[in-house]
């Protein structure tokens, strides 16, 4: 027993999702990894997604039905303490891993101490499981310096290279560290939850497609993309990072920076709403103009509007 590898847990947090739930579960049943446990948290669903659940026999599963709903984050950090694994390695119930995803992404902790997440190339599918497309860190293995790379992140805020939370590993103890993912966020919960966790260590990252995400009308993406939701977060996000003392000093962030990155939001915020004009949806363009104008004076979105085209 001595020399039994770490536990990981494979944590399946899931909300009506009858239709993929079994094939995520197969996913983490089949994994070469064998020091295992897959900790299902049932977010009160009102289909039969506990029940398909129950229907498999295997210890390793720990099945758990809230009384009722907690929602997306809170389940996922539900999870997190929940777990029993050194090692946490989330699966939302309609992606998929491949079988050597866990033991893969486990060995690159093991050879690279001074990690504090893997993650890998990852698949978009759509309903049929078709490819649609890949998307990847780089080009090869590599491993990033964690707060050099989260200043870039922060200076930009352009998109998560590093991936959905199915496609990252990490150690329970850096999360709880971290703080968990924070309750504010939904579009934005896991690029702002990885970017806490680059303060205990750096990112290694596998040029393999060792899992898929599911894009779908009914995905948290999809509706974020409706309801202009990522604009609010953005901008909230912008203040958790700049006006933190700890953070500013890690990223090394200054006031210009931050004033240079709401600049370049505000311009891709207005970008999205000329899109909209042009495409006739009036109706999603006036949403997210009037949530702009919560966080930017109309000015500067003049300002922003005049260098925009001046650009062209």
């Amino acid at each position: 027993m001595k020399n039994m590898k770490p536990l990981v847990s494979i944590c399946i947090p899931t909300y009506n999702r009858e239709k993929t739930i079994l094939d995520a579960l197969n996913c983490a049943l089949n994994q070469t990894y064998q020091n295992i446990e897959i900790l299902i948290s049932e977010d009160h669903s009102s289909d039969h997604t506990a029940a398909l659940v129950k229907k498999i026999k295997d210890p390793r599963i720990k099945l758990v039905v809230q009384k009722k709903n907690l929602g997306m984050i809170p389940n996922w950090n539900f999870c997190i303490q929940r777990a029993k694994g050194e090692y946490i390695k989330f699966l939302h119930s309609d992606d998929l891993i491949d079988p050597t995803c866990v033991e893969k992404e486990f060995n690159y902790f093991l050879k690279n101490e001074d990690v504090s997440l893997v993650t890998c190339k990852r698949k978009f599918i759509d309903d049929h499981d078709k490819l649609l497309y890949t998307m990847q860190f780089a080009n090869k293995n590599t491993k990033e310096n964690g707060r050099e790379y989260g200043h870039k992140l922060l200076t930009t805020i352009r998109e998560n290279r590093i991936g959905e939370p199915s496609a990252v590993m990490f150690r329970k103890v850096d999360a709880i560290k971290a703080g968990l993912f924070d309750q504010r966020f939904s579009q934005l919960a896991d690029f702002e939850f990885w970017l806490r966790l680059h303060l205990f260590g750096n990112i290694g990252y596998i040029n393999e497609s060792l899992c898929s995400f599911r894009m779908h009308q009914g995905s948290n993406t999809t509706a974020a993309i409706k309801d202009g939701r990522f604009i609010d977060e953005t901008f909230v996000f912008i203040e958790k990072f700049y006006e933190n003392d700890e953070y500013r000093k890690a990223f090394k962030l200054t006031q210009k920076d931050k004033a240079k990155v709401i600049r370049m939001k505000t311009q891709d915020f207005l970008k999205n709403v000329k899109i909209l004009f042009i495409s006739g949806d009036l109706k999603t363009a006036r949403i997210y103009l009037n949530k702009l104008v919560k966080f930017v004076t109309i000015p500067e979105i003049f300002f922003s509007s005049v260098n925009h085209l001046l650009q062209k």
